[in-house]
């Protein structure tokens, strides 16, 4: 018990960390109107830790429970593979091997989440569904691209579109787990967050389609998308703070 309390306190670190470096960043990015290649990589670093470790939190929190221990290591084993293998990729080890492991590592690590929503918490069934729903047809995709029936940049863009649209579904889903018929403050933080991560998801996506192709994406979208992300992260800190201190002042 004590071990994961360490850890969690390790993760909740380094989300803050990620967050208050991010942001420094980003205003360092915004005000001197220049996107140089190793800001946006520290950038993506730090954006990445707070992440990781926001999601290995939710991990470490089943596994504390105890109910179901081997769901929280298995989650934490594969989120540690995909951020090793993330923080390699956006330092430009551009590797099959590197990326093979980052697909396998998310791949599994939505697969357990969404596991466990379905089958163990019984709850938000439709997120469940439909990430398991993406977690096959990924796996489809990528056995039509193993034996090359499927051309290369179709393969990238529509692996692409199935990440975005299944981390969005994990990522709103954790957030409406926090959801309370008491708490206004707490539900307009989540319909807030979830609008956020809706159009970081939707701008994500257009990216995706105008890649290898001859469309020049303004630098104001980067901007805006920039800007939503922040504020994605923002909320994505600020509930689980306010449903926290409502706990405490109900003294809960």
């Amino acid at each position: 018990m004590s071990d994961t309390i360490h850890l969690k306190k390790f993760l909740l670190i380094s989300v803050i960390f990620s967050l208050v470096i991010s942001a420094v960043i980003s205003v360092i990015i915004f005000l001197a109107f220049q996107f140089g290649e190793i800001e946006l990589r520290i950038l993506f670093t730090t954006i990445s830790i707070g992440g990781y470790s926001l999601v290995g939190l939710f991990f470490a929190h089943i596994y504390e429970k105890n109910n179901h221990p081997y769901i929280g290591v298995a989650g934490l084993a594969f989120i540690l593979f995909s951020f090793i293998s993330t923080i390699l990729l956006i330092w430009e080890a551009n590797s099959h091997f590197v990326l093979n492991v980052f697909t396998f590592g998310w791949h599994f690590v939505l697969a357990i989440f969404f596991y466990w929503l379905f089958f163990i918490k019984k709850s938000l069934k439709l997120f469940a569904g439909g990430g398991f729903f993406l977690i096959f047809l990924s796996f489809l995709i990528r056995s039509l691209h193993i034996w090359n029936l499927i051309d290369e940049v179709i393969y990238v863009k529509i692996g692409l579109i199935i990440l975005v649209v299944g981390a969005s579904l994990l990522h709103i889903s954790l957030i409406l787990l926090a959801k309370s018929s008491k708490e206004l403050i707490i539900n307009i933080s989540i319909y807030f967050t979830t609008l956020m991560i809706l159009f970081v998801a939707c701008m994500l996506i257009v990216l995706i389609f105008t890649l290898n192709t001859s469309i020049d994406i303004p630098e104001a979208f980067f901007r805006i998308l920039g800007a939503f992300a922040i504020l994605d992260g923002l909320g994505s800190i600020v509930t689980p703070i306010l449903v926290k201190v409502m706990k405490i002042h109900r003294g809960q």
